[in-house]
């Protein structure tokens, strides 16, 4: 096997599940599919057939029996999904090319907008997308009941919708029984591209809701999972304006101070045309994490702007690392709590896996329902040993996890891709911060003033390939 396949095999293994394959052979640049079928079929029943199925196609790589890049290409994009999409309990909508694509609607964050802007407001930044174009990504699945206990906005991740990151968990499933009407955003191209323009979305999104919270004066919670921490940093930070709307926030595993695994994902990445405008600036040291963490002020990103509480995990695989007072989740003024502090026995919540994990609802709910920061002397221990059944609603996101794993990896244009289309979502570089960071003085150069005009995808390498 080439040493490009290998060495993806490698990033994926050491990236996003450190440690769970322990008969992986370092060198094996097919390790990749083994990987999948022992994360997805270890644990079921059923799991022999297709542990079968990703041997032979082991088996066929290693050999060399394909011949060409593209059919190697198209075997692990494709491969294990044939597999997968008959044996993962998946929803109706859920086919096999619907995990390839996602179903995906390409945003093109270059393009002018389709209609008139959001009002502007004194000392927010400027909007740069259609304001219908922001009230799009907006959904309340089960509508606005006007609960007592007002709205709870829930916010993603990285390369998922909403839906994937919190309709099998506990904030979708079990908030509404206890007071709460939830709604959740959406971000461009799941959040694969400028993080900037995420935060646009999250800002409007709650500008819009607030009102709609009638029974809390206005004002609503948040819940964020992964990026969608940060995003809600930043739409805190440019635009103010949302301060007096926000009676919480509460983020899992948020990659507040950047992360180191994309030092390890993005060279193997740049085979493929470039990394993923997110995932370089979500690098530790990148000019959207250093702006971000800027120490020149109080009013910067690096601090808790909101009540704020931060829940993260000391078997994060994603964002790392999380130790100590260093930890890549934490934030200056906000309660940080390590899940295992009030779970010690959670040592096998990984990153995927905290948004579905009870002990971590627990530590939220404390926020929740006292409208303040968690605090780990009222935290209610009993979540650490009860179950997703227990509570009413069943886990299941391992089509999910799937998702992730490809989005991050290939993009949200896979099938398009391998359909011949060339461009992808890929840059070679981390996109130019926006000219309101500079002019707030938290970046001396790298701005733009073009809003995100100056973004462009890059041809990939596997272009005549396929």
């Amino acid at each position: 096997m080439s040493a490009p396949w290998a060495l993806i095999d490698q990033v994926i293994l050491k990236c996003f599940y450190a440690g769970i394959p322990s008969r992986l052979s370092s060198g094996d640049g097919v390790g990749f599919s083994r990987l999948l079928a022992r994360r997805f079929f270890q644990r079921r029943h059923n799991a022999s057939h297709c542990a079968e199925i990703f041997e032979y196609w082991d088996y066929k790589l290693s050999s060399r029996r394909m011949g060409f890049t593209s059919w190697i290409f198209v075997f692990l994009l494709i491969g294990p999904l044939d597999c997968l999409s008959t044996s993962l309990p998946l929803s109706k909508r859920q086919t096999l090319l619907d995990i390839i694509s996602g179903n995906d609607r390409f945003y093109d964050v270059t393009a002018s907008p389709e209609g008139p802007l959001p009002p502007q407001v004194p000392g927010d930044a400027p909007w740069t997308q259609a304001e219908s174009s922001y009230q799009k990504m907006i959904s309340c699945p089960l509508g606005i009941q006007n609960k007592e206990r007002g709205i709870v906005l829930l916010v993603p991740g990285t390369a998922g919708s909403a839906n994937e990151a919190f309709k099998s968990s506990a904030y979708y499933q079990v908030l509404p029984s206890q007071g709460f009407d939830v709604c959740w955003v959406d971000t461009p191209n799941y959040s694969l591209t400028d993080m900037q323009l995420a935060a646009e979305f999250v800002a409007y999104a709650i500008k819009s809701l607030a009102p709609q919270s009638i029974n809390t004066g206005g004002k609503i919670n948040i819940v964020s999972y992964s990026q969608g921490g940060p995003n809600v940093q930043w739409a805190s930070t440019f635009w103010p304006s949302i301060h007096k709307l926000i009676t919480g926030h509460i983020s899992l595993s948020p990659s507040m101070r950047g992360t180191l695994s994309s030092l390890i994902l993005c060279p193997a990445s740049n085979i493929a045309g470039g990394c993923l405008p997110s995932i370089l600036q979500q690098t530790k040291g990148s000019n959207y994490m250093n702006a971000a963490n800027s120490l020149k002020d109080t009013r910067s990103a690096a601090y808790a702007l909101i009540p704020t509480t931060i829940i993260y995990t000391l078997s994060d695989e994603i964002v790392t690392p999380q130790l100590g007072y260093s930890a890549s989740s934490r934030l200056i003024g906000a309660s940080n709590i390590v899940l295992q502090s009030i779970c010690p026995l959670s040592f096998d919540v990984d990153h995927l896996g905290i948004p579905g994990d009870v002990g971590a609802y627990g530590i939220a709910l404390d926020a929740l329902l006292n409208g303040r920061p968690a605090h780990p002397s009222t935290v209610d221990r009993s979540y650490c040993t009860k179950t997703a059944a227990s509570l009413g609603f069943r886990l299941n996101n391992a089509a999910n996890d799937l998702r992730f794993v490809f989005r991050t990896i290939f993009g949200t244009r896979r099938f398009q891709m391998i359909s011949s289309e060339l461009q992808t979502l890929r840059v070679p570089v981390e996109p130019l911060l926006q000219q309101y960071v500079c002019d707030r003085g938290y970046a001396s150069s790298g701005c733009t003033r073009n809003g995100f005009r100056d973004s462009a995808p890059t041809e990939s390498i596997f272009a005549g390939l396929l």
